[in-house]
């Protein structure tokens, strides 16, 4: 049952009975990170952080910082937000040409994806939600989820891009 909600007092309620979590920081407002906060106050398992454009603000790297604090199972970003926010101790999916999944036991490269993935809107966002359900679902290892989302993401987009026709 997926919400956008970034009422605190709604995300409370909703996030305890919810298998996956994902704070993805596209819109970062005060409202939104405290919607965040109150989420993971009351969520136990294995959740998603994708630190949309900190490379570009000061203030969404601090609350993408803040926010690791707080122990995601893997953090989903393209090259420039993986640089800025630096080494993290959960999975890193770096988005790019060549996908790239690095957990302290194991590193994962995937070459699946199409150029014009990375100029249709909301690409990144989706394969956010991908990643957060395959954590869980997928038995709790953020790794093998990470890489699982990659290759679902990069193939349909393969696909969407064979068939659209530009």
């Amino acid at each position: 049952e997926p919400s956008l909600s970034q009422d605190p007092g709604e995300v409370r309620a909703f996030a305890p009975r919810s298998a996956g979590l994902l704070v993805n920081l596209g819109m970062c407002d005060a409202a939104r990170l405290h919607a965040a906060d109150a989420a993971l106050d009351g969520f136990a398992a294995p959740w998603a952080l994708d630190p949309v454009k900190v490379d570009r603000s000061a203030d969404r790297l601090a609350a993408a910082r803040r926010l690791l604090d707080r122990g995601p199972a893997a953090v989903k970003a393209n090259a420039a937000e993986a640089a800025a926010i630096g080494p993290v101790s959960c999975a890193l999916w770096t988005t790019g040409a060549i996908d790239t999944i690095v957990a302290p036991a194991m590193t994962f490269r995937l070459a699946n994806g199409h150029p014009w993935m990375t100029r249709t809107t909301a690409i990144g966002c989706a394969a956010g939600a991908v990643l957060t359900v395959l954590l869980a679902g997928g038995g709790g290892d953020a790794a093998f989820a990470a890489a699982a989302a990659a290759l679902l993401c990069g193939v349909a987009g393969e696909l969407a891009a064979a068939r659209c026709g530009g």
